[in-house]
């Protein structure tokens, strides 16, 4: 038996002992909270390893790859000022309703960064993700109080396959962006409460949820999202921090005084959108769907929206909708009943549940990020569905779902093995379908395939799959394409002109001619070189008469000499006058230095003259001007292997591939110039 003394001794010792252990017990916690974490993000980031093989598609390839301003510094500052799509055509503005000044700065930025690489920009866009995964972790564990619901919830948000289009497409950014800086501005919003300096946390939620405006219009509702967050789930307290009455009343007041400094916010960017745009808001000029018609399409539209966050499997980079034309139409009746049927489920089991105001607070959080996106007369009428509208709103179903799971866990040890192995299924699940669906975006023949599949019926797709396959070279299946398009749109003007092109360069010289010249004047503001190419059609076809007609016209268009100029190099040299076309060539350089086409131009006239070092100037020329351009680089690479400079070749080789992964050319050259090595 021990000494008493030693019995006293081992009891003062024992409240000590127990704080260690429990400060070791608690950093054993965080230090598993930490690793679960960092699990979630790593298996997020492997699954969207995948989109670091994809290319540019659809709005890419206007926005950055045949953007001439988007490598100018000045492009940053422009995008302050004009409207999201203001290269397309600065004399004529605003091209679009959009105002997302951060998409072209973050356009800008990144064509500093990676040039023309994609994967470089789908890597800077699984980041921002896994950032948005990161701060639901964070809103989640602060909400819940419970690490297990943020874990979880986490885990949902990160592996959704719906998520794919808005992180694995470039052009995409505006959506994910937006919906960082909020949920970033919602979570100093929430936490502002326990800060020593609330003015620090108010602050830094104004400038994020300023960022957020300033990337994607529908950020508005934001201000919705604080009211119902203060209204549901924070008690009401005085301007100096002590309760008051718990009543719906003070909820209410208390609801209205948090969102009014955000509000005030919105306010000042809608009056800034104002004064770029000239108006607010204004109708798809393609989408011809009366007021009517639109609000009898919200019900399919937010039916589809709700089964696509219930059913993620589905996603991909279409969905058939079209507008309701009538009230006896059987997919406005499906929606509603959809809707009723959805509203009154959730209405009735939350009804006693002690967690209600957070499920209410949930389904808040889902309708109001879902709202912006029923402007269902501001889209284009075959894109009424997309995955990415959807990225914001998925929060408050991550949230909800979570909750309910961890809830049910802690029933008993069965429960908890369930959503266990619920819980592991659909990560699998979920991550096999994300990594499939980013396929769909690997190039654009993959894409616009795809959305023929889910909706055939759609102009614009089976325009797009055509231009992909002529860029391919497969002329045949291309003018099937675009001549589907034309049944289904007869209208679209540049459908049209595009089919001229493509008959052109099938031969069908005259046919081509009228396509041409009755597209362009579907056409609004068609640009110089596209009456250029219309006046070669004629001149090919014998009527020279025409085709100077046609250039006159092209010529008093803005940046109608330059157009012209090198239209007639191009038939220059396409007729062997390199010569000629060279003389040309130098005038236009003299007067468009800045000008990388023009020097491109004049690089391949002097090649085919062998003057080799004059040409592999012109081409460094081009690339000063144009780092980035695969086709610029095959040529200078093949100057190179002329003059025997077969290492610098090689080099030219690889970063055209770097860029162009495709480029047939460019490997040959390159198989070329290996064979010789080795001989």
């Amino acid at each position: 038996m021990p000494a008493r003394g030693q019995s006293k001794r081992r009891r003062r010792n024992h409240p000590a002992q127990t704080a260690r252990r429990r400060a070791l017990a608690s950093d054993d916690r965080a230090m598993r909270l930490t690793l679960m974490l960092d699990g979630v993000l790593l298996l997020t980031m492997l699954v969207y390893i995948r989109c670091l093989g994809n290319g540019f598609v659809f709005d890419d390839h206007e926005m950055i790859v045949i953007n001439r301003y988007v490598g100018q510094w000045s492009f940053l500052w422009k995008s302050l000022v004009n409207d999201s799509w203001w290269f397309r055509d600065p004399l004529h503005l605003p091209q679009s309703s959009y105002y997302r000044p951060l998409q072209d700065i973050w356009l800008g930025i990144h064509y500093q960064l990676f040039g023309l690489v994609p994967g470089g920009w789908h890597a800077t866009m699984i980041a921002l993700h896994l950032a948005a995964v990161w701060m639901t972790f964070k809103i989640v564990s602060r909400m819940s109080g419970d690490w297990r619901t943020a874990i979880l919830a986490a885990g949902l948000f990160g592996l959704l396959p719906v998520h794919a289009e808005a992180v694995v497409w470039p052009t995409a950014i505006p959506l994910p962006l937006s919906a960082v800086l909020e949920l970033a501005a919602f979570y100093l919003f929430i936490a502002r409460r326990d800060a020593a300096r609330a003015s620090g946390y108010w602050a830094g939620a104004m400038a994020l949820y300023a960022g957020a405006l300033f990337s994607h219009e529908s950020a508005v509702v934001f201000p919705a999202i604080v009211a119902a967050y203060v209204f549901l789930i924070e008690a009401p307290a005085h301007p100096g921090g002590e309760p008051r009455p718990d009543t719906s009343a003070a909820r209410a007041r208390s609801s209205l005084i948090a969102a009014a400094p955000f509000a005030a916010e919105t306010l000042a960017y809608l009056i800034v959108r104002y004064l770029v745009l000239g108006f607010i808001n204004r109708r798809n000029p393609v989408n011809h769907a009366t007021i009517a018609q639109v609000l009898m399409t919200i019900p399919p539209a937010l039916a589809i929206d709700l089964g696509l966050l219930a059913m993620p499997w589905f996603a991909g980079p279409s969905h058939r909708l079209t507008m309701v034309t009538g009230p006896s139409s059987i997919e406005f009746w499906l929606g509603v009943l959809v809707l009723a049927i959805a509203a009154g489920g959730f209405f009735w089991l939350v009804r006693i549940d002690p967690r209600r105001r957070l499920y209410l607070f949930c389904a808040a959080w889902i309708a109001i990020a879902i709202a912006p996106m029923m402007n269902l007369g501001g889209l284009f009428q075959q894109g009424l569905i997309q995955d990415r509208y959807l990225y914001m709103a998925s929060f408050g179903w991550c949230l909800m779902a979570a909750d309910v799971a961890v809830r049910y866990a802690g029933r008993s040890t069965p429960a908890r093995r369930v959503v266990l192995g619920v819980s592991c299924a659909l990560a699998l699940s979920y991550a096999a379908a994300l990594w499939h669906v980013q396929g769909f975006w690997h190039d654009e023949v993959a894409l616009f395939s795809r959305c023929i599949e889910e909706f055939p019926e759609s102009a614009i797709w089976h325009n797009r799959l055509g231009m992909a396959l002529q860029e391919r070279g497969e002329l045949v299946p291309a003018e099937r394409e675009l001549s589907a398009s034309m049944r289904l749109d007869p209208e679209d003007g540049a459908t049209l002109y595009d089919l001229g092109l493509l008959h052109a360069r099938l031969g069908r010289l005259s046919q081509a001619a009228s396509e041409v010249a009755d597209g362009l004047k579907l056409v609004p503001h068609a640009p110089a070189m596209a009456y250029v190419s219309l006046a070669q059609i004629y001149q090919s076809a014998g009527d020279r008469a025409q085709g100077e007609a046609t250039l006159k016209y092209a010529e008093s268009l803005p940046g109608g000499a330059e157009a012209v100029g090198l239209g007639q190099a191009d038939t220059r040299i396409e007729q062997g006058d390199n010569a000629g076309a060279e003389q040309i060539l130098r005038g236009l350089a003299a007067r468009f230095p800045g000008d990388q086409t023009v020097w491109a131009t004049l690089g391949t006239a002097l090649f085919a003259q062998n003057r080799n070092d004059d040409a592999l100037d012109a081409f460094g020329r081009s690339l000063s001007l144009a780092p980035d351009d695969p086709q610029v680089r095959l040529y200078a690479a093949r100057t190179l292997h002329k003059l025997g400079r077969n290492g610098e070749a090689f080099e030219q080789c690889r970063l055209a591939l770097s860029v162009d992964p495709g480029n047939a050319a460019a490997r040959a050259l390159m198989s070329e110039i290996a064979n010789n090595a080795g001989k």
